[in-house]
Parts: C-alpha cells; structure tokens; sequence
C-alpha cells in the first residue's frame, strides 16, 4: 500500500497530541479539587472528546510511521515523565500552585521542552519527512542525535545529497539543535507574514526594510487614509503623504509575495510517498 505523508500531517499530529494532553490534566486538576466544577469539565470532557477523535483519525491513517516520529530532546521528556509519574496528583497540583520545590521544577523542565515542541512542530514535521526518505542505519542515527539533543557533525550526513544535507543542517537551526560549526548556514529569523510564520535569511530580511517588518501597521494606516479621503478632500501635503504610503505598502506586497511564493515552494518539498 501507497501512503503519501505532508510535513502538514505530522505537525497536526504533533499538535493534536498536545491540546489532548492539556485537556486530560485540566479535567485532573478540576477533578481533584472537587465537584463544584462539574459544569467546566464537562465543557473540557467536550473539547476532549472532539480532539482525541480528531487525533484518531489522523494516527490511524498514518499509524505505520507514527513509531518513526522523532522529536527533539525526547530523551529527556521521557526522563522527566517517568520521574513525575512517581509522583501523586495532589503532590502535583500543589508544587504547580506554590510554584517551588523539585517536582516543580521537574513541571518546569518538563513545559520547557514541551513548549518548544509545539512552537516549532512544522519543522520538526519537516524533519521527519527527510528522515522517512532515508535508509534506516542513517535514519536510526539521526534519530538518536534529535532526541538526545546532540551536536550534528559532517560525519553524520555523509552518503546524503547536497540538497537533503542542506535542508537538514537548516532544519536542526530552525528547532535550536546544535550544529558543528563547520556546517553552520546562514543565519534564518521567522518573521509573521500574513496569517502565517515563515523563514528567511537575516541579512535578505534585513534588506526588506521597515515596510515589510510593518506591513500590518501600514494596511491599517492606508485604510485610515481611504476613509478619510472619502469624507475630506486632502491638501497637497496629505497627498504627498498618501502617495508615500501606498508606495511603501507597494513595495511591502511585493516583498511579502517573494517570501510567501518561496515559502510555499519549500513547504511542497516535503512530501513523501511510502510503501508500508
């Protein structure tokens, strides 16, 4: 059988186990404090019941990789849940209300990590795409170095392509894993474009200028200035000033168009079609 996984399905798998997970320990923290929160879990028990039906549905369409997803820093995470399990709820719910003590810094550590996870799931979905493409011996090392957090060496991408080599030294900045320096790359920054959040090189980003960085300030202003002008006629310097900002909402378009047409042109590399 043919099975074709987008970078998109990981990172919903990735997310969808989160918001799960976040749903089971409110209904254990309202539980535990007794019945006079019955309504707020019942909403809860509703979101649950909404997102782990979801989750189900993505985890059995792609249930023959979902032993082959790795994330970063996962040894620890599994450190660190084995250590809490120990624990009992009520010790928990209590280190995580007078915010001190051991188990709330192993909470800390815990959310740390987690929080990382979530933030940066596309790319750690990409990065999982690469590594569906590759023999397992490779794919098997790889694996250890992302969920031990370790240093990336040349050493570990030989017998790959340019190509793959690239995006997987790029990939491990994105998620702040460790890369020797030899292999190091351009420095990247995500910036919000639109609705979503994209990568480009600091020094190009840097070339954009202040339009770009403010294209938002710069909508809403040239709104402000449309519905002006429909209830007053401008004088010579309002006209100079709208024609101003329509040239830097201009050139900010089409900089947000370059980096939107290059992002979605990155995105569509990573797909794969296995056989399972």
């Amino acid at each position: 059988m043919q099975l074709t996984v987008k970078w998109q399905d990981i990172a919903g798998i990735l997310e969808l186990r989160k918001k799960k997970a976040e749903c089971e320990f409110k209904i254990g923290y309202l539980t535990y404090k007794g019945s006079d929160s019955d309504e707020s879990i019942k909403e809860i028990s509703a979101e649950l019941n909404e997102v782990s039906n979801s989750l189900e549905k993505l985890e059995k369409k792609f249930e023959p990789l979902l032993d082959s997803i790795v994330l970063p820093n996962e040894t620890k995470l599994y450190i660190l849940n084995e250590k809490l399990q120990e624990k009992e709820d009520g010790e928990i719910f209590t280190a995580m209300r007078i915010k001190d003590g051991e188990i709330y810094s192993l909470l800390k550590e815990r959310g740390h990590i987690i929080k990382h996870i979530f933030e940066k799931r596309s790319e750690i979905a990409k990065l999982n795409v690469l590594l569906l493409g590759m023999d397992d011996e490779k794919k098997e090392e790889l694996k250890g170095i992302i969920m031990n957090g370790s240093c990336l060496e040349k050493e570990h991408l030989e017998g790959q392509e340019e190509g793959k080599k690239k995006r997987i030294v790029q990939l491990f900045g994105r998620i702040s894993l460790p890369v020797e320096k030899e292999l190091m790359q351009e420095e990247e920054i995500e910036i919000p474009v639109g609705s979503t959040f994209v990568w480009v090189p600091k020094e190009k980003f840097e070339n954009y200028g202040d339009e770009v960085k403010n294209f938002t300030v710069l909508s809403q202003k040239i709104q402000f200035f449309n519905a002006k002008r429909q209830i007053k006629q401008f004088d010579e310097n309002e006209e100079k000033q709208f024609s101003k900002l329509q040239q830097d909402y201009l050139n900010a378009l089409k900089a947000k168009d370059e980096i939107l047409r290059e992002n979605d042109t990155e995105s569509k590399e990573f797909t794969i079609t296995l056989t399972v």
